[in-house]
């Protein structure tokens, strides 16, 4: 087969290629990954490395936290993750006291403002006598 000026085909392997595409390709029918050492350089190896050591970190971070999983309580069970002597969803007793706990502090917050604010005036009126 000569190269002319056209395109020559080549069928092989139910592969259509033009011959000016395989000039510079050599086709290996071989299923087989040829590694010479000479293609092996210091980027390589490094990269080799870097990946084993990012693979080996992820593996073994991984495993440490499923351990640390393994140890938390389950979930689901009504203990509430908070408090454990607790249940979760409150009940009406509970509730009603955290409630009553809260509107307490609330008034006990309401009156010291309140003291604060009668401070203040009694301050002001003295700088302002002065």
């Amino acid at each position: 087969m000569g190269l002319s000026k056209e395109i020559c085909v080549i069928k092989s392997n139910n592969i259509n290629l033009p011959v000016k595409a395989i000039i510079n390709i050599r086709l290996d029918t071989s299923n087989s990954i040829n590694l010479n050492l000479r293609d092996i350089n210091i980027k390589t190896i490094v990269t080799i490395a870097v990946v084993l050591c990012s693979a080996f970190g992820f593996y073994y971070k991984l495993m440490g936290e499923i351990e640390e999983a393994k140890l938390l309580p389950k979930t689901g069970n009504g203990v509430y993750a908070v408090d454990p002597k607790t249940t979760w969803p409150p009940s009406r007793n509970e509730y009603k006291m955290r409630d009553d706990l809260q509107v307490n502090k609330i008034k006990v917050l309401e009156n010291d403002v309140n003291e604060l604010k009668e401070e203040l005036k009694e301050l002001r009126e003295k700088v302002y006598e002065n």
